[in-house]
């Protein structure tokens, strides 16, 4: 799929980082920002008695609200999460960042799995803050697992998901694995182990949290290998799955992106590590706009020189769609 004309600053990688795996991690380590911005932390209870934790900015509330998710393993205090609403900020939005459930702040306020399904978390976070600023309005931001999160919300035909979605003006979704079960076997491959193990590690030293804090958890033996094994022993059951393959199948947004209305922009690499850039070839809804450089590795896209005011070519993407709708 050629470079889409909507999106008018083409990815060109810093050219001592073109590999796929030098995307995927400089960008995750360089970026020293500033001091974290004041933040009022909210919480949000969802239907099955846990609660959300949000980081909302003290600022004034502007006329849009941006709601950020996170990737997996990731937190509303994730170096591209602060970039991103940084850049938003300066540009006059009021920022939301959300610590998606079980993740960051919110660890210990849920005693049901985050997933990739988890739509009616992000229903229930917008209806929330509609009812708190009822003339705002809304854009949604989701990175990697919070990009397939936010698509799955934006094209579902229940109550909750299509009145949250009227609440949304724009969205962007950033390497959104809308494939669960491609993305999970992409990563079986040798080039893309590292990722897996790395994703593994840290999910069982959450459990492990988890488990000293006197939460259930059911701990499998010997311990998962790879993301797939863990969602199937862990994840799924705990979620009422009967098993990764339904776990994967009924979370992925490719179900329901024909149904997607709101304007978007899906930015994707085609050579990324963790998720496959082969699931991005098919058909969207002509109100999505996709967008597939050649490089970037995932949620990478660290540019060399090109007009922007810093390399991080995928934040001031962020920034222009939003300014634009």
């Amino acid at each position: 799929m050629p470079f889409l004309p909507e999106v008018e600053t083409p990815f060109v990688p810093h050219p001592w980082f073109r590999s796929p795996h030098a995307q995927t991690i400089f960008p995750a380590y360089a970026w020293h920002g500033s001091p974290r911005p004041p933040a009022i932390r909210r919480l949000v209870p969802v239907s099955d008695g846990d609660q959300i934790v949000l980081h909302e900015d003290e600022t004034p509330v502007a006329e849009r609200i941006v709601v950020l998710l996170h990737g997996l393993n990731g937190s509303a205090q994730s170096p591209y999460v602060l970039r991103i609403a940084a850049k938003l900020r300066q540009r006059g939005f009021h920022v939301v960042r959300v610590d998606l459930r079980g993740h960051g702040e919110g660890m210990d306020l849920a005693q049901k799995p985050g997933h990739a399904g988890r739509s009616d978390d992000v229903a229930a976070i917008l209806k929330y803050l509609s009812i708190n600023h009822p003339q705002a309005k809304f854009d949604l931001v989701g990175i990697s697992l919070g990009g397939n999160i936010a698509l799955k919300m934006l094209g579902e035909m229940n109550d909750e998901s299509r009145e949250a979605r009227r609440l949304v003006r724009a969205a962007v979704v950033v390497c959104p694995p809308i494939d669960l079960v491609a993305s999970s076997t992409h990563m079986l491959q040798p080039q893309s182990r590292l990722y897996s193990r790395a994703f593994v590690k840290k999910l069982i030293k959450l459990l492990r949290r988890r488990a000293r804090q006197g939460m259930t958890i059911p701990f499998p033996s010997p311990l998962p290998k790879t993301v797939w094994d863990f969602d199937d022993r862990v994840t799924a059951p705990l979620s009422g799955f009967r098993d990764a393959t339904e776990y994967y199948e009924q979370s992925s947004a490719s179900r329901v992106l024909d149904h997607v209305m709101t304007p978007t922009l899906l930015i994707a690499s085609q050579d990324d590590p963790i998720v496959p850039g082969s699931i991005f070839q098919r058909d969207f809804p002509e109100n999505m706009t996709v967008c597939l450089p050649q490089h970037g590795g995932h949620v990478g896209f660290y540019a060399a020189r090109n007009g922007d005011p810093d390399r991080y070519w995928m934040d001031w993407r962020v920034v222009d769609w939003l300014c634009k709708n």
